[in-house]
């Protein structure tokens, strides 16, 4: 109510539209945080908090990672959103280069789009891993990238990575039984 109220007082408020994109988000809204927070990245340079900055692009690129991979729009808007989201983590990695989840997105964004770019993705799931070398989803990630890439060895070595940085995974789990049957196929 309160953010509603700034707002009628100046439309162009970036630092009330991020913090009302942020209560829809938390509230499940993602259609309406989208709304609230595209406004405020309008006025992404009456900004003065690098961490405001950060915290608007970050919930930008997190709205479109999950329209693109948890939910059932159209692959062409797919495609659309997976590009504004790459853009989204691409900024917020200029305000906040150390950003774990912004690298690992723009892995998964590279990773997994329609016509893949390896190298890229790669590099970004590395630098997640520099920033934190207990990430399993980056090691399940580069585990997959060098089983399409038929090097066994590698997948083989980031799977057991994964599994030491999370003895749950099901998904490096899996991977690795992938490559004992595969190997013993050859």
């Amino acid at each position: 109510k309160e953010y509603k109220t700034a707002l009628k007082m100046d439309k162009k408020n970036p630092s009330a539209h991020l913090a009302l994109g942020l209560v829809y988000m938390e509230q499940g809204l993602d259609q309406f945080a989208l709304r609230e927070l595209k406004e405020g990245y309008r006025a992404i340079n009456y900004l003065y908090d690098n961490e405001e900055k950060f915290l608007l692009l970050r919930s930008l690129a997190e709205i479109r990672f999950r329209e693109v991979y948890e939910s059932f729009v159209p692959e062409k808007l797919k495609e659309s959103y997976r590009r504004e989201g790459i853009t989204f983590c691409k900024e917020a990695l200029r305000v906040y280069p150390k950003s774990e989840r912004m690298n690992y997105y723009l892995g998964i964004f590279h990773y997994r789009a329609p016509e893949p770019d390896d190298k890229s993705a790669r590099d970004y799931f590395l630098k997640v891993l520099e920033i934190n070398p207990r990430h399993s989803g980056a090691y399940v990630a580069l585990a997959e990238l060098y089983y399409r890439h038929d090097n066994m060895k590698k997948a083989r070595g980031y799977a057991e990575k994964a599994v030491d940085a999370d003895r749950t995974n099901r998904r490096a789990r899996d991977i690795l039984k992938y490559i004992d049957s595969k190997t013993q196929a050859d």
